[in-house]
């Protein structure tokens, strides 16, 4: 529990200051933790918040069930997720749940809702009018959708790019994972190891000339739904402003942060279960004043 308090991994450039949230936690949340440790209170306590705003703008934040690996429906009033090595649907006004695989990792939602992608010996793909499953790849993992919802990158011994009828594939990229494409398709969200292959890093490639860019030092991640920052984990739950080039910690525990589709929640997996939080988005990345 106290790893995810240390201070690391600065972002090039980026000064301290940018990090005082931390620091001026760091006494609060230990003896928050010390306590729950002492009174044996350590399961399933909300992850600690950290404050991000200078206007005092709060945040809820809520637990929404057991499982891990979340996605959005395109309407935002439903997620995906994966439990006990199932696919699942959680109807976040009802909080009913609905099985649609027995056995899967890594659910993806298509961009009209329609279908969702997912992992099993293979890529698959779930129609929800049939309610067939149809393996569209017989090796992969880590599907990720284009935005027009007519193909799907994937990872194979690196980064790949299908059609969702098994045609048509072609190698995008020699390594890494696919994590969330732009929203106008113009680029692609992956995790990879640094060059040293010490620790995970987030490279933005361009699907035009399929070259990678370093961003930031984390895994796990998706753009805002106007691509202007990207939520992403590391030693907690980070949104980084590609207006600022500059990184903000919102959550000291936390892993696999999505955006919602209209941009006002992230939902993330921590303690073995999905929760829930309001989108600081307006305070972190303000308005387009600065250059990219």
């Amino acid at each position: 529990m106290t790893d995810i308090l240390k201070k690391r991994n600065r972002d090039p450039g980026q000064s301290d200051r940018s990090f005082g949230s931390f620091s001026k936690i760091r006494i609060s949340a230990t003896i928050f933790c010390l306590v729950l440790t002492l009174t044996g209170c350590t399961k399933y306590h909300p992850p600690l918040l950290i404050s991000y705003t200078q206007d005092g703008q709060e945040i809820s934040i809520k637990k929404l069930i057991e499982g891990s690996s979340p996605s959005w429906s395109p309407d935002g009033k439903k997620i995906a997720f994966q439990e006990h090595g199932g696919i699942w649907i959680l109807d976040l006004e009802t909080e009913t749940r609905d099985q649609i695989a027995p056995a899967g990792t890594n659910p993806a939602w298509s961009p009209d809702g329609s279908r969702i992608a997912y992992a099993n010996q293979g890529i698959w793909i779930w129609d929800k009018g049939s309610n067939e499953h149809t393996r569209i790849n017989n090796e992969g993992d880590h599907p990720c959708w284009f935005p027009d919802g007519d193909r799907l990158a994937f990872s194979q011994n690196g980064i790949w790019l299908i059609n969702i009828y098994g045609s048509k594939k072609r190698k995008l990229f020699d390594e890494g994972i696919p994590l969330s494409f732009a929203p106008d398709g113009s680029s692609l969200l992956v995790e990879m190891m640094n060059k040293e292959n010490v620790y995970f890093i987030l490279s933005i490639l361009n699907i035009s000339n399929l070259e990678a860019k370093y961003l930031v030092d984390g895994t796990k991640g998706s753009f805002a739904p106007d691509g202007y920052s990207i939520v992403y984990s590391m030693d907690g739950i980070w949104i980084y402003s590609l207006i600022k080039k500059l990184s903000t910690g919102i959550i000291l525990d936390g892993y696999d942060p999505k955006w919602s589709p209209a941009g006002d929640h992230i939902v993330f997996g921590s303690q073995g279960n999905i929760w829930i939080i309001d989108a600081p988005y307006k305070a972190i990345n303000s308005s387009k004043e600065t250059t990219r």
